[in-house]
């Protein structure tokens, strides 16, 4: 397993207990994530 296949599935849970414990807050926390710093460290 890749490590973006690592983050992904991080990613997706970190998404999907947030949503549920948060789900007015999901929109915000999105936004908190550093996705493009990711994408360029590994491109």
């Amino acid at each position: 397993m890749s490590l973006q296949q690592v983050f992904a599935r991080y990613y997706e849970d970190y998404l999907f207990n947030e949503n549920r414990e948060n789900p007015k807050h999901q929109k915000s926390n999105i936004k908190q994530i550093p996705m493009t710093k990711f994408r360029i460290r590994n491109s």
